[in-house]
């Protein structure tokens, strides 16, 4: 058996925000009690003193500069090397570093092959300015062919969802095991509900919170709280603007967090093809239910009309005042007993003992 404590290593991308990919990795290291390799740490992330940081970012926080700190970030991460006997890359850029270790154990615990090198690819481009366009084409083509590198070095692939596993075969042409991302279920609570819905997604535009928001404008009856924090905000306060039955509360601390969601109706998360979203289990382990759509990962976690209600994956805001009048506080509190039972699923306990098999085999 290997002694998996003494021998391994977490690489992640970096730890910038709290997103569900940076939250796997720390849970990783914990768990596994490894070292914890990543870049970028912002300080809401809580640093630990055993992280080591690659200190990526060179460029400093000038925005002129965000188009090309990918180009260092990709470059370190290259030249990465180790001695480690078994390295874990939860990220994408993380992975190019396997190339540089044919003698070690590499196993890649993917979240989703890079979207904006594959179905996401259009959707990305738009959003850089039209004259770095031509620069940013060629650098996707040449990460493209990296990244593929990379993955062909790895010893093992899993991903977190069905989902995940069907990218990683039509855009990668590989096997892979489903290994579904931890929740601490028993550090959620059910509480009474305080007569508000809950909106924790990110705020950028492939999460569909604008669509929330026009929703909750037609019910000024219905409380919404946004939790969360995103390169959208400003768009999205500015839509809110008026409609008093509309809170944004940003980013806030994971006991806020948790008691927000205790005290929900339901909680609504409506992205565009989810590649797991833990969002959604962390409600139903509160004992609430979820307005999601029927796609990507919520198609594995939310059973419709048991934990929540799945929205068609094209929906337009109307139908969201639909689900909302359907999951009344008392349709709510008829499913929680099947919330909880279904988020077990997912308990951090099963996801270390599935780890713990595929590092001992």
């Amino acid at each position: 058996m290997i002694d998996i404590k003494k021998k391994g290593a977490i690489l992640h991308d970096y730890m910038a925000v709290k997103e569900g990919g940076a939250q796997v990795a720390c849970q990783l290291a914990s768990l596994l009690d490894w070292k914890l390799i990543t870049s970028l740490v912002s300080k809401e992330m809580n640093p630990k003193d055993d992280w080591q940081n690659l200190t990526l970012d060179t460029l400093g926080r000038d925005p002129r500069t965000r188009y090309l700190r990918p180009l260092v970030t990709l470059n370190r991460w290259r030249r990465f090397k180790s001695n480690y006997e078994t390295l874990l890359y939860s990220g994408n850029y993380c992975s190019l570093a396997a190339p540089n270790h044919p003698n070690t154990r590499n196993i890649f615990y993917c979240h989703s092959p890079s979207r904006f090198l594959f179905d996401q690819y259009e959707h990305f481009l738009t959003e850089v300015p039209t004259i770095y366009r031509p620069i940013y084409h060629r650098f996707l083509e040449k990460y493209r062919k990296q990244y593929i590198d990379s993955i062909n070095s790895m010893d093992t692939i899993l991903v977190n969802s069905l989902a995940v596993q069907r990218r990683v075969s039509n855009f990668l042409g590989k096997p892979s095991t489903i290994i579904y991302p931890p929740c601490d279920v028993d550090s959620f609570s059910y509480a009474d509900d305080e007569g508000y819905y809950l909106s924790t997604a990110r705020l950028d535009s492939l999460k569909r919170i604008d669509l929330v928001i026009n929703a909750f404008k037609m019910m000024p009856e219905k409380r919404l709280i946004i939790a969360s924090d995103g390169n959208e905000r400003k768009n999205l306060e500015h839509l809110a603007s008026g409609s008093n039955n509309i809170t944004f509360v940003g980013m806030i601390s994971d006991d806020k967090l948790k008691n927000l969601i205790s005290k929900c109706i339901a909680t609504i998360y409506i992205p565009i093809s989810e590649d797991f979203g833990i969002s959604p289990v962390e409600s139903m382990a509160a004992g609430k239910p979820v307005i999601g759509a029927a796609e990507g990962g919520l198609l594995e976690t939310v059973v419709h009309n048991e934990t929540g209600f799945l929205l068609p994956p094209t929906f337009i805001a109307e139908q969201i005042c639909d689900a909302v009048n359907i999951l009344t506080r008392e349709a709510s509190k008829s499913m929680r007993e099947a919330c909880y039972l279904r988020s077990k699923k997912f308990d951090v306990k099963t996801f270390f003992a599935q780890i713990n098999d595929i590092l001992n085999t």
